[in-house]
């Protein structure tokens, strides 16, 4: 939990003790701090049910034992835990009250959840070093403030800008060249966008792409989701838009073009990656649409475009939102989604893709992906045309459903996988392509939200080593510069030239201004910025070739219905 939750916390603590006479406290101190440190556990959003409801539940769900015995010696203190719930009949009985403060995974329930699912240990202390191959991180937002950068990303043009997204709708843009951020926004989109005060919540203004000829035809594409009515259902929104033809830093705000739209019934699980690959088509990857255990065994279902990576051709034909392209790997298999590239993915948060060797290209387009896991483990996958990557029959290497594991065809086994006993949140990554880092080319670097660890990938003879990254240190980062992160990592970035940024934050709550944005540095085999030339094998634009179709969307707007 951050500094500023913690006070926060501190101070909600001392009020209610102030109100308590001392009799009552020394029975119920214990039950009051549980319950509200709660709202800062690793397991938070399973806690607080926001894995299996649209919204979450404002008390955390709590065990049947302790549920009676809090009812029992400590109900009085609910007034001032949770009004709402006080004044309602739930509290009216014993047997009432704690069937509503009951989960339906009752795995997580407090306090069982502190022994089904141990915490992971904050190692980011452990991880500094000033051992070789370490890095420094360079805090490019000092002076702007950001409510949850979860995106940051470049349109290849040669400007220099770096597009950031904030998770409640806004876009800005920091230029790598003169380290100065635009004053306003290239796009607010907080009117639009579904996101709630709550660490949980997954929702809100995700990812961005800029289409390849985007110096051109200034079209980019946004993945949000969107707000709704009362009665309407969340949903994830795909849609296309156009840079102001007055001002290149600003976008058309009359130009949104929705492309498709996928009903999100829980709050969590969206995915939120999207991409241009190097064939120039569109890659979108997909959630399962939350609550635990693929509730709706959607990523197994072809019929589904949950726990997906959706691959779709934005130039064929400018009539339609989309095409299919002919090579799609299930076009023709019926009763299945022609949009889908791959399956079987949990929650495909953030993925990489190669933009290749400096002056060779090679390994250009490959794509690595992290996908997050629910009890076990996490994953990286390869992303490759067809494949099946197991949930929710497999988590990682783990069987995860003894009915379904080993039984669903040809399997896609992750690149790597790793044990909840070093971390329980993957965030992952962005392949390194730049110039001032020399050592890390080709390394795949990402990291774990809940440990704040950092990791690199390495394709060596076809084999993927894993390597921890360590921090500097303040010793060996001095200046503008620093060696140790306190905060959870939430995202990875690169800009026009290939060099890479981490995204952080204290509260991960969308409504508060203290998120951070890191350039990563190392210190030790380091070239000198003036001297790297852009590299005109990655930022040449992609050919866009006559391309064949199967299937069409049939509408200006299309949506997908359960």
């Amino acid at each position: 939990c951050s500094s500023v939750n913690d006070q926060r916390l501190q101070d909600e603590y001392n009020y209610i003790r102030s109100k308590a006479n001392s009799r009552l406290w020394g029975r119920c101190e214990g039950f009051v701090k549980e319950i509200l440190c709660q709202r800062c556990s690793p397991h938070a959003a399973d806690i607080y049910g926001a894995g299996t409801s649209s919204e979450p539940r404002s008390f955390p769900g709590l065990c049947r034992g302790y549920c009676n015995e809090f009812y029992d010696k400590c109900r009085s203190f609910l007034w001032f835990l949770d009004p709402q719930l006080a004044g309602s009949q739930i509290l009216s009985t014993k047997t009432k009250f704690c069937n509503s403060v009951s989960l339906d995974d009752s795995s997580y329930c407090y306090p069982d959840v502190k022994t089904n699912y141990p915490e992971v240990a904050d190692d980011t202390q452990g991880q500094v070093t000033a051992a070789p191959g370490c890095l420094c991180l360079q805090k490019i937002n000092s002076r702007q403030n950001l409510a949850m950068p979860l995106w940051a990303g470049s349109p290849n043009d040669g400007s220099g800008r770096l597009f950031v997204i904030e998770q409640i709708g806004r876009i800005r843009i920091y230029n790598t060249r003169t380290q100065r951020w635009n004053f306003g926004c290239f796009l607010d989109l907080t009117l639009k966008t579904r996101v709630i005060p709550f660490p949980a919540d997954e929702r809100g203004a995700l990812s961005m792409a800029f289409h390849p000829d985007f110096a051109n035809n200034g079209r980019f594409y946004l993945f949000y989701t969107a707000i709704r009515f009362a009665w309407e259902q969340d949903k994830v929104v795909i849609s296309e838009w156009q840079v102001s033809k007055l001002n290149p830093n600003v976008a058309d705000i009359f130009s949104e073009r929705i492309l498709l739209t996928v009903p999100q019934p829980f709050l969590n699980h969206n995915g939120g990656q999207m991409m241009f690959g190097a064939d120039g088509y569109l890659y979108i990857f997909l959630g399962d649409g939350g609550g635990a255990g693929d509730p709706m065994a959607a990523s197994q279902n072809k019929t589904f475009l949950h726990g997906k990576v959706l691959r779709l051709d934005v130039d064929s034909d400018r009539s339609k939102p989309y095409t299919i392209p002919s090579d799609n790997p299930f076009v023709n298999e019926a009763n299945t989604r022609p949009e889908i590239y791959a399956l079987g993915l949990r929650n495909p948060w953030r993925c990489g893709m190669d933009r290749g060797e400096r002056g060779t290209g090679n390994n250009r387009g490959r794509m690595l992906c992290g996908d997050v896991g629910q009890y076990v483990q996490e994953e990286i996958d390869l992303i490759q045309a067809g494949a099946n990557y197991g949930w929710s029959a497999r988590e990682g290497l783990a069987c995860f459903n003894p009915d379904t594991c080993g039984n669903i065809g040809t399997e896609e086994l992750p690149v790597l996988a790793y044990n909840h006993t070093e971390g329980l949140s993957v965030i992952g990554g962005v392949f390194y392509r730049g110039c001032e880092n020399p050592a890390w080319d080709g390394l795949f670097v990402y990291g774990d939200y809940a440990s704040k660890r950092l990791f690199s990938l390495n394709e060596t003879g076809g084999e993927w080593v894993n390597s921890d990254v360590s921090l500097c240190g303040d010793s060996m980062c001095q200046g503008h510069l620093q060696g140790t992160n306190s905060e959870n990592i939430i995202s990875f970035g690169e800009d026009d030239d290939g060099e890479i940024y981490m995204m952080t934050t204290k509260s991960s709550n969308s409504f508060l201004c203290d998120g951070s944005i890191f350039k990563m540095i190392d210190p030790a085999t380091r070239n000198d910025p003036s001297t790297c030339a852009a590299d005109l094998t990655s930022n040449r634009r992609v050919p866009l070739p006559k391309r064949s179709f199967l299937w069409e969307a049939a509408h200006t707007a299309l949506s997908i219905f359960l």
